[in-house]
């Protein structure tokens, strides 16, 4: 047997000598006077001694209980032991213990996560098998991951699984574990008290307390909810929240580094966001498997008191001739989390961007031809590569002419984007290849024909590549001319993320000004009528440059991008071919386009990956991990994984960082974490400060159980044995007091 109050129980014990001692002192003895009645008396005493006695010895004996009893119903018992004497039905315990990014914190030789798993074994041992008692085990890290559920007898295995957990590097899902409860079905429920602990530190990046938890199942309830104390103060942390090439694909150079702009972002929290503090962020580029190639760049960063979060730009310098893919790895100092401390982004390095022009007549290298007779082959080839003509000049951007009548897959494969300029003349087979091209990640831009009047090309190109765009058959005409609209507030219209023309964006207020537009294919809508926002667009809103993403296959969606040109450069359309803005326009629109086209290769820990197309599974080459990951599970922890097919070809380069929303440290109070997990349906209890070593101390599970109502049947049962023994008690001084009154004498 234990008790809740365990002072109050010694406490009470000890009373039990009060009676006793009262005793002993209504026994000291008299200086005898010698009387000569007395001796009958005494012969009397003589007589009676030995139920006197008797009497003496049960009165003392109620006395000493009814202290005893009371006593012990303030402390309030709890018995231990799984039998049916023991009056207590079997316990099934779920232990809901946070194995995400912030359980990796350390402040001593301990982190988070062993501290949790102390508590989790101290609980296991409580258990007892033999009654019926029964385990469960879930993980937090996102998405939540039930190991043993429904409960399991074996609570030795639960208790091996839980000493082998590692920490993660995704974001705690509390509602999805409880999410997995009320799943289960009612005949996975024993019979008996349910109750679920949660084990976390209950920090702002493992408790995001704002989002709804469901309610627990009828099944489970009456269910105890035991939490551990929140955390007073979180750890000092750091965490670099992204990496932002300015260029995702760099164009590099034969005989020097090439230089790159990069911006590192960071946030602190934790109690020294109140002080000032230096910081250093080191960039470096390494390819798969290999040592570092060089130092990249090295940034500073001078926290001041108060500040949160910080941009850090960083000079990225690519060394001369590297091609292929490469890894940027952006490195803080170290503190209480380390996964956060890392953040990886996969860059593409070329020598050169292979773009393939499809059009009927190109312009003929060294033709003497006025611009009025350029056709807008032309005016792409010169904007693309203004080296175009120049012996020994590098061409960064290499344009290829493809005849549109002979699109096949040999021709397609090996460029990074394709520029269609007559798609009347692309044929069914045409558009598949394309679309193939997209789907791995390609660019591809359309621009109507100049010379048609009709244009009944638009549902083919739309149907073949997945786009659920509307685009007219007859060009809007402008006889005057319409402006560009005022791109002073493009970043409120369109998110840096998406916008191809990032890098433009100083300028393109004065550089759209003197352009003019007299006809326009518009895009009339799409599916639902929510159009994407286009890149640019006249005055009065009609899209001039759109891109979207094909999304009719799930394997594909968010991979490959299709920019329309709603006006070819031709001056029957346009003056832009004219305009200063035309060369930086293409420029930007083919190196982001065939950048931006390859997303998916940067994500979070704790999602789905988007694999490339006929990948089959992901090996790593740099992070922790060190299996193979077969597609469609989520991947919990940081690294560089490599894309492969089924016959082990390389498909991709795949980066994966610590979830930044889960490096918060900030601490939350107790009460609001308790409110949150009652929401689900459970009454709940915090369990006391834990022991030096981590763990609680022993009965902690039988005393949430008390507190849940189990053990309130003894402390009123003995509360009642309690009156019953001081009326006996009552009854008994009033008896062998032999004190009478007999009928009619004065009292």
């Amino acid at each position: 047997m234990i008790f809740l109050h365990p002072i109050l129980a010694a406490v009470g014990a000890a009373c039990v000598a009060v009676p006793i001692l009262i005793h002993l002192l209504m026994r000291r003895r008299r200086r005898p006077v010698v009387w000569a009645a007395m001796r009958f008396i005494l012969e009397a005493v003589r007589q009676q001694r030995r139920r006197l006695r008797l009497e003496q010895f049960l009165l003392l004996a109620a006395r000493c209980l009814l202290v005893l009893l009371v006593a012990a119903a303030i402390a309030r018992p709890i018995l231990s032991g799984g039998s049916a004497l023991s009056g207590r039905s079997a316990i099934t315990l779920y232990l809901l213990i946070d194995d995400s990014l912030t359980s990796s914190a350390r402040e001593g030789p301990a982190s988070a996560l062993d501290r949790h798993k102390a508590a989790a074994a101290d609980l296991l041992k409580q258990l007892d098998p033999a009654a019926g008692d029964r385990a469960g085990l879930v993980l937090l890290s996102a998405p939540a991951q039930p190991l043993v559920l429904p409960a399991s007898a074996g609570v030795g295995a639960v208790a091996g699984l839980v000493r082998d957990l590692e920490p993660t590097d995704a974001a705690a899902d509390l509602p999805g574990a409880i999410a997995a409860l009320a799943g289960l079905r009612s005949d996975a429920a024993p019979p008996g008290r349910t109750v679920v602990a949660v084990l976390s530190d209950f920090l702002t990046g493992s408790a995001d307390i704002e989002r709804p938890l469901g309610q627990l199942p009828a099944s489970l309830r009456p269910t105890t909810i035991l939490i551990t104390d929140a955390a007073r103060m979180g750890p000092d942390n750091v965490t670099i929240t992204g990496v932002e090439p300015l260029r995702p694909v760099v164009v590099t150079g034969a005989d020097a580094a090439t230089q790159a702009p990069v911006r590192v972002s960071l946030r602190r929290t934790g109690p020294g966001v109140g002080v000032a503090a230096p910081g250093l962020v080191t960039l470096r580029i390494t390819a798969p498997g290999q040592a570092a190639v060089r130092a990249a760049g090295q940034g500073q960063v001078r926290w001041a008191a108060g500040q949160s979060t910080a941009e850090v730009p960083v000079d990225l310098s690519v060394p001369a001739g590297a091609t292929g893919s490469l890894v940027l790895t952006a490195t803080a100092d170290n503190d209480a989390i380390a996964s956060d401390n890392t953040f990886r982004r996969a860059v593409e390095a070329r020598g050169s961007l292979r773009v393939a022009l499809i059009a009927s007549r190109p312009l003929r290298a060294g033709a003497s031809t006025g611009i009025q007779k350029f056709e807008p082959a032309d005016w792409f080839r010169v904007a693309l590569d203004p080296a175009t003509g120049s012996p020994g000049a590098p061409h960064e951007i290499e344009v290829i002419d493809l005849d549109p009548a002979s699109i096949d897959a040999p021709r397609v494969s090996g460029i990074d984007a394709a520029i269609v300029l007559r798609p009347d003349a692309v044929t069914e087979p045409g558009w598949r290849h394309l679309r193939t091209l997209v789907d791995e990640g390609g660019l591809l831009v359309v621009a109507p024909p100049p010379d048609l009047t009709v244009h009944l090309w638009a549902d083919a190109m739309t149907a073949a590549l997945g786009l659920e765009w509307t685009i007219a058959r007859e060009a809007r005409t402008y006889p005057e001319g319409a402006p560009l609209r005022d791109e002073t507030q493009r970043q409120a219209v369109l998110p840096s993320s998406r916008d191809l023309l990032r890098v433009l964006a100083p300028e393109l207020p004065e550089l759209v000004k003197p352009v003019r537009v007299f006809r326009v294919l518009p895009v009339q809508q799409t599916a639902g009528g929510n159009a994407p926002p286009p890149l640019l667009a006249l005055a009065d809103g009609t899209p001039l440059l759109l891109a979207a993403s094909p999304g009719s296959t799930a394997e594909a969606a968010g991979r490959g991008i299709v920019v329309f040109l709603a006006a070819p450069p031709s001056f029957d359309w346009t003056d832009l071919q004219a305009r200063p803005l035309m060369l930086p326009l293409m420029q930007e629109v083919i190196r982001m386009g065939v950048a931006r086209a390859r997303a998916g290769s940067t994500m979070i820990a704790g999602a789905v990956p988007s694999l490339p197309p006929r990948a089959t599974e992901l090996r790593p080459v740099e992070g922790e991990s060190r299996a193979p990951l077969a597609r469609g599970g989520p991947i919990r922890r940081s690294g560089v994984f490599e894309a492969l097919d089924d016959r082990g070809g390389a498909r991709g380069l795949l980066t994966v960082n610590a979830d930044p929303a889960a490096g918060r440290t900030d601490p939350q109070p107790v009460s609001a974490i308790a409110t949150w997990l009652a929401s689900c349906g459970g009454t709940v209890h915090v369990l006391g400060t834990t022991t030096a070593e981590g763990a609680e101390g022993s009965g902690a599970l039988r005393q949430s159980i008390d507190h849940g109502g189990q053990g309130s049947g003894w402390s009123l049962g003995l509360l009642i044995a309690a009156l019953g023994v001081a009326l006996a008690e009552l009854a008994m001084a009033r008896w062998f007091s032999h004190a009478r009154v007999e009928p009619g004498e004065s009292r």
